[in-house]
């Protein structure tokens, strides 16, 4: 925590935070609204533990490091829950979401964390809380309507996520919404990001991830096609994507070893998820509704960027 200190200051987040609307005082005399900045500082540490917003006060209160993180005296008083829920509401208004992976690239491009040798696109599941519809609520859903009855009961409706979907990969159910991330290959940390709903294939997310000027950008199989290939045109960037087997053909032997050799780069982008399911626990959401698990997504890919400016000051990886 003392490390991220450095990292979370007012230089780089302030443009973002400050476009936050504060609440005015109910009267003369009353409490002024906090800084953002406390507040964020207390989501960084959510998003790199991943506590329950019921829980976020105690760890805050308990912990001296925590506590002297987002600058917090002893006779402090730890934000509770509903704040953080209020504050992370905020955050994940129009606008706001996007600028802070913009703003955490601009202050990394300063400390020179970026080696620009090459990009790698990506994605990965985020799984939320499963719900419990029966079939009819669940084919209303797909369709874009509310079920019959459900506004009758709003303290239900909030505990529904209406923009959440299945995905199967490898036999494997996935209820949620997926995190693209465009990644450094070789200082990893993460340059952009998009969320969307788990069933959108991962080419979908390309077109918005990729920028003109970027490097060579490495993808997975998912991006071999003529649509991504063009996207690739389109913004003038170099492409690579792992190229897909065909059935009942050998691959030739040059094709063999190309194939081979683009596995060691990509895996790289296999070890930034890594860190988000290991390290800070970034493999499910407890948020409902597409704006606030994009702001999670938001605040998990800026918790792992913490994490290896973490590990490139400590190992000195400047050489690039």
């Amino acid at each position: 925590m003392a490390r991220l200190d450095g990292v979370v200051g007012r230089e780089v987040f302030g443009p973002v935070l400050d476009r936050i609307p504060r609440g005015e005082a109910k009267g003369p005399g009353g409490r002024p609204a906090c800084e953002p900045m406390l507040p964020f500082k207390v989501l960084v540490i959510r998003s790199l533990y991943n506590p329950g917003d019921a829980r976020i006060e105690l760890q805050v209160t308990g912990r001296p490091s925590f506590k002297r993180f987002p600058g917090f005296s002893a006779a402090d008083k730890a934000p509770d829950g509903k704040s953080v829920r209020a504050f992370r509401g905020k955050l994940a208004r129009p606008g706001l979401v996007g600028g802070l992976p913009k703003a955490i690239h601009a202050g990394l491009g300063r400390k020179g964390l970026f080696a620009r040798k090459g990009r790698m696109v990506d994605a990965t599941f985020v799984e939320v809380a499963r719900q419990r519809n029966s079939r009819g609520e669940d084919a209303a859903i797909r369709e874009g309507r509310r079920p019959e009855g459900w506004e009758e009961t709003p303290e239900m409706l909030r505990r529904k996520d209406l923009e959440a979907r299945w995905a199967r990969k490898n036999e494997v159910g996935h209820y949620g919404c997926r995190n693209h991330v465009k990644v450094d290959s070789r200082s990893k940390p993460i340059e952009g990001f998009v969320a969307t709903g788990a069933a959108v294939h991962g080419s979908r997310a390309l077109e918005a991830l990729l920028e003109a000027g970027d490097p060579k950008t490495r993808a997975d199989s998912a991006c071999a096609g003529k649509a991504c290939g063009a996207a690739f045109a389109a913004k003038q960037v170099e492409g690579e994507a792992t190229g897909r087997a065909c059935r009942n053909k050998q691959p030739t032997a040059r094709r063999r070893k190309r194939t081979l050799a683009k596995p060691k780069i990509r895996v790289r982008a296999g070890h930034v998820f890594a860190t988000m399911k290991m390290s800070t626990r970034g493999a499910w959401s407890r948020c409902v509704g597409r704006a606030r698990n994009e702001a999670a997504a938001a605040m998990t890919n800026l918790a792992h960027n913490m994490v290896r400016i973490g590990q490139t000051e400590r190992s000195g990886l400047r050489g690039w």
